[in-house]
């Protein structure tokens, strides 16, 4: 069985997680979410790659049917008002729903099932209510040894594979399709 999660962020990514038939872990894979830069006169900045995104999902899919495969993506929100000391602009809110539109539809067109899941619910899983990334990235140390130490800049796929290990483990998510 493949498990599947994503952050659907841009800094975010899929944590692939395989269990054998036996329920025990025969391998686990972090992958950031693919980005290509774009000018924009002076600046530049991070966009979606999307083709490199559907070929990355792709590859994780293949030889996989929709019987053995189980896609958890992180549900998103918009933060507009101040919560926990952070607020979200609108531009961050537009990006934050354009790639989680964007992974439903390549997940959609892949023909797999997919589930959702909020960052409190598989967090609680992980006993990591209340705390930052770094913490998520420490738990995906101690959990998948291998992965060891986890970068920073691998914190979204982490967490993407702790989600992925909580629905292995039989959490249930939100809204399947």
């Amino acid at each position: 069985m493949r498990i599947i999660g994503i952050d659907p962020g841009l800094q975010g990514g899929l944590g692939i997680l395989d269990v054998n038939e036996a329920g025990g872990v025969a391998a686990a894979w972090l992958r950031r979410t693919p980005t290509v830069t774009v000018s924009t006169g002076k600046k530049t900045r991070e966009e979606y790659d999307i083709p490199a995104m559907r070929e990355l999902l792709g590859g994780f899919l293949e030889g996989f049917t929709p019987a053995t495969t189980a896609v958890i993506i992180e549900a998103q929100q918009a933060m507009p008002t101040r919560l926990r000391g952070r607020t979200q602009g609108g531009r961050s809110t537009f990006r934050t729903g354009l790639g989680y539109g964007i992974w439903l539809g390549l997940i959609v067109a892949a023909g797999v099932g997919y589930s959702t899941t909020r960052p409190a619910t598989w967090k609680r899983a992980h006993g990591l209510l209340g705390t930052d990334k770094r913490a998520s990235r420490l738990r995906c140390g101690e959990l998948f040894p291998a992965l060891a130490p986890v970068r920073s800049m691998d914190e979204g796929p982490a967490e993407a594979l702790l989600m992925a290990a909580a629905a292995a483990n039989g959490g249930r998510h939100g809204a399947e399709s």
